[in-house]
Parts: structure tokens; sequence; C-alpha cells
């Protein structure tokens, strides 16, 4: 029931320009309607404009790449579930994670991941690039290389 209101009052701001970007129990914000997801996300991934963006960006092909890049968030010390960044997004079976949605650290990489791919970086140097921002911040994920012949 919750949701069949919650899709009607988007479908009636979207008439009007907008759509209903996030609604988390303590805020709600908009967004343009170019910016809304073409996937259905889960609740928890509209808490906000980084992390609709990670959610949406894991469902894609492109969002592919995370699976070779390492979470630095420390996920990987705590629960075997967790072995490169898309599984902070996206769980092995296809089912959504709610880790992300909570974590700056695992929207961070993913919104960097994104951006170096649309401006043309080649996935092996994204990896380099994200392993040295991040180096840092904590123990990464045990995550696979990059396969030579992987595309976006």
């Amino acid at each position: 029931m919750r949701r069949r209101v919650l899709a009607g009052l988007m479908a009636a701001i979207a008439l009007s320009g907008f759509a209903a970007a996030g609604c988390s129990k303590s805020s709600r914000t908009e967004t343009r309607r170019e910016e809304t997801p073409a996937v259905s996300l889960p609740e928890f991934a509209y808490r906000t404009k980084l992390s609709i963006l990670g959610y949406t960006f894991a469902a894609t092909r492109e969002g592919r790449l995370m699976a070779y890049i390492p979470c630095y968030c420390g996920c990987g010390q705590k629960r075997e579930l967790y072995r490169n960044l898309k599984d902070c997004f996206l769980h092995a079976d296809g089912t959504w994670s709610a880790h992300a949605a909570n974590c700056e650290i695992c929207l961070d990489e993913a919104k960097d991941v994104k951006k170096m791919l649309e401006d043309g970086v080649a996935p092996a140097e994204i990896r380099d690039r994200i392993d040295a921002k991040y180096g840092g911040r904590g123990t990464p994920t045990d995550t696979s290389p990059i396969p030579a012949d992987f595309a976006v």
C-alpha cells in the first residue's frame, strides 16, 4: 500500500517537472527528472543524491567495473560478503545491499569510478587511481584483478 501511494506521489511530482529523489525518515529531497534513476532502487538507496548515483551506477553495464575495484571502508574485514566495491551495492545473488547507502567511502569511490569512466580513463588506470586515493583510509577488500579482456 505504501509503495502505491509513493508511486502515485512520484508520478504527480514528475508531471510537474520534478521527481522525488530521496525519501528517508529524516529528509526528503527533490532532483530534476533527468537525474531520476531509470532502475527501480530499494528505499534505502534514496538516502542522498550520492547514494542514488552510486546505486544507479552499480546497476548499469558500466558499473560492472566496480567488481574489480577494491573497497577501502573496511567492510571486507567484517564479512566475507564484501570482496569488491560492487558488493557494497549489490550482493552476488543480485539483491541490493544496504551497506553502501550509509558508507561515505563506498559512495565516494563509486562516484569517482563513474566520473573517471565518463572521462575516458581506462579501467586499469581507474583501479590504480582508486588505490592511490583511498589506500590510506582502510584495509581494502581482497579484489580480483581486472581481466585483460575486460571491456566496459
